[in-house]
């Protein structure tokens, strides 16, 4: 099944820089509660297939940008998820990527945003890194929300803070 599927996102890759679009290749991983050394392994099986098949295919992966999950642990250690999701992506990711950005993964915000700070103090520059967050930027903001207009102001600029605490990890300003 690993095969199939990163073979799938090397046809994907190669149609899209044919037709002179950026491919987002993402080969999803759900944790699944299982433990951090394990989330590890499968992860990595599935990237060296992925970027076999890449390279079988013919696509340069500078051209490419690697949506991918953190190495976490249902506990959060944020030095731990910078340390195991940067050896993994050295381990793994050719130097020449055109980027790496990171899902959320069910995880919380604040564990989000700790863990993406952390992976981004490992990385030394070493890659181009970023975040891909859906539901660790808007979930605050949708709680409060929750659709009554009269909330609308105050849901925004939580979703604002939420982008910001984000944008400050990677040491960028938000626009």
């Amino acid at each position: 099944m690993i095969r199939q599927n990163t073979k799938d996102l090397a046809v994907y890759a190669k149609k899209a820089l044919e037709k002179k679009l950026v491919p987002i290749i993402e080969p999803e991983m759900l944790h699944g509660g299982q433990s951090i050394a394990d989330f590890y392994k499968h992860t990595k099986q599935v990237l060296v297939a992925l970027f076999e098949e890449l390279q079988e295919m013919g696509v340069d992966p500078e051209c490419c940008i690697l949506k991918i999950n953190m190495i976490y642990a249902q506990k959060n250690n944020p030095e731990e998820t910078g340390r195991m999701t940067m050896q993994l992506i050295s381990e793994t990711v050719p130097k020449n990527i055109g980027g790496v950005v990171f899902l959320s993964g069910g995880q919380n915000e604040e564990q989000a945003t700790q863990n993406l700070q952390a992976i981004i103090r490992e990385n030394q520059d070493r890659y181009r890194l970023s975040f891909s967050f859906g539901r660790a930027i808007q979930d605050p903001a949708l709680k409060i929300w929750q659709g009554e207009a009269k909330k609308v102001e105050e849901a925004q600029a939580r979703l604002i803070e939420q982008l910001e605490l984000n944008c400050l990890a990677l040491n960028k300003k938000p626009r």
